[in-house]
């Protein structure tokens, strides 16, 4: 059926003293009104500029992250040494450590972290904020994941006593 504000020189229904304003030859409701399609296409925000359809998606993350494999990890070489974990690869970074571990300490390198560690003696544990130390339990080795809110973290060792 035709809508009458679809006329452009019917009286608006909730102001009769102003017309409609609708564009003229508008069909019935239902059908495709290609004028009133290039007049919305025109005003969408953002820009309809692609007719091509959606953005393509991102690249995959980068796959050449340090520790990212396991057979060639990060390194701390004794107690005490600190070593920077990036984070760029979305992917758990493997830390190898000279020796038997009490507590792996993991600071801030600028901004607040939530990061989680997987010991290689089964223990695990969180570490949040700008500085935790997290109990290793005699581990030699872990893996470093983001949570959230990481970008890279400071990661050294306490040798067991």
């Amino acid at each position: 059926q035709h809508d009458p504000m679809c006329d452009p020189a019917a009286p608006n229904r909730y102001n009769p003293a102003v017309t409609t304003g609708a564009l003229a030859n508008a069909p019935h409701a239902g059908r495709w009104f290609p004028e009133a399609f290039d007049i919305l296409l025109a005003n969408a925000y953002p820009p309809a500029t692609d007719p091509a359809g959606p953005p393509p998606p991102p690249p995959p993350p980068p796959s050449d992250c340090a520790g990212l494999d396991p057979l060639n990890p990060i390194v701390l070489a004794a107690a005490g040494v600190e070593a920077l974990v990036e984070f760029r690869c979305e992917a758990p970074i493997h830390v190898s450590m000279a020796g038997p571990a009490s507590v792996v300490d993991v600071n801030n390198d600028g901004a607040a972290f939530n990061v989680a560690l997987q010991f290689n003696n089964g223990t695990s544990g969180t570490a949040s904020g700008y500085f935790t130390s997290v109990t290793a339990g005699g581990a030699t080795g872990f893996t470093i994941s983001r949570n959230a809110d990481a970008q890279s973290v400071l990661v050294k060792y306490r040798a067991q006593q």
